[in-house]
């Protein structure tokens, strides 16, 4: 069963969440600011990454379009009927995705494997 800020809203009367729904993620206090600075985060750390790279190419696009809501919506309740999650699993998410990147820019996904194949790698018995 799926809650959301509008069935909340419509039993509380209120513009303001008690609960999630969903396990162990609890309601945040101001979602919208903290969403809109997570996606500046990570577009910031996106700009690190190759400009060819596939995945900031789509990273890019998802984020700039969730973005463009966020800033021309003003109701949370719309913003989230929009992009089809609650603004707490987007925040949730959004930062998974931060951490991600930053991972792969310690690790250079984007850079060759620098070990060349080994002769008979894949061969068996081993090295015959």
């Amino acid at each position: 069963r799926s809650y959301s800020r509008i069935a909340i809203t419509k039993v509380t009367s209120q513009d303001r969440l008690f609960t999630t729904g969903l396990c162990r993620l609890e309601v945040h206090k101001y979602p919208r600011p903290a969403l809109a600075s997570l996606y500046k985060k990570i577009m910031r750390y996106l700009q690190k990454l190759p400009n060819d790279y596939p995945y900031r190419l789509c990273t890019e696009k998802l984020i700039q379009d969730r973005a463009e809501i966020i800033n021309n919506t003003e109701s949370e309740i719309e913003i989230e009927k929009k992009i089809g999650w609650q603004m707490e699993e987007l925040i949730f998410y959004a930062d998974e995705e931060f951490k991600l990147i930053k991972n792969i820019l310690e690790c250079k996904c984007w850079e060759s494997i620098n070990n060349e194949n080994i002769v008979n790698q894949w061969s068996w018995p081993p090295h015959v």
